[in-house]
């Protein structure tokens, strides 16, 4: 018989818990993605299109301006809006392929 622990009475802390772990060590997505053009840009952040050349796919590659690379706080929403969409499966919503920081230690998601 499976026994589950009793949930929390907040589920918040238990959300941010999964969506808040520090990223691993830099990658170069220089060597994986083959840049093409910037395709929208928002307040804070931009995103290109490119190539995976690892999985030989067309990927969307968002990362913050570089106004706002540089500030913590942005950087935390960035990876949570990363982690929150691959969370969710659904024919109208994008996948999420990968999440890590560039060698200047800016994140980015696929």
């Amino acid at each position: 018989m499976l026994n589950f622990p009793e949930p929390p009475k907040s589920y918040s802390s238990v959300f941010l818990k999964e969506t808040d772990k520090p990223l691993p060590i830099k990658i170069d997505p220089r060597t994986r993605y083959a840049f093409f053009s910037t395709i929208a840009t928002g307040g804070k952040s931009l995103i290109k299109s490119c190539k995976d050349l690892h999985l030989s796919r067309f990927v969307c590659y968002k990362t913050l301006k570089p106004e706002f690379a540089n500030n913590e706080i942005e950087q935390k929403r960035l990876i949570r809006e990363a982690r929150v969409t691959a969370m969710l499966q659904h024919p109208n919503t994008v996948p999420t392929y990968e999440l890590s920081r560039d060698p200047r230690g800016n994140p980015y998601f696929t």
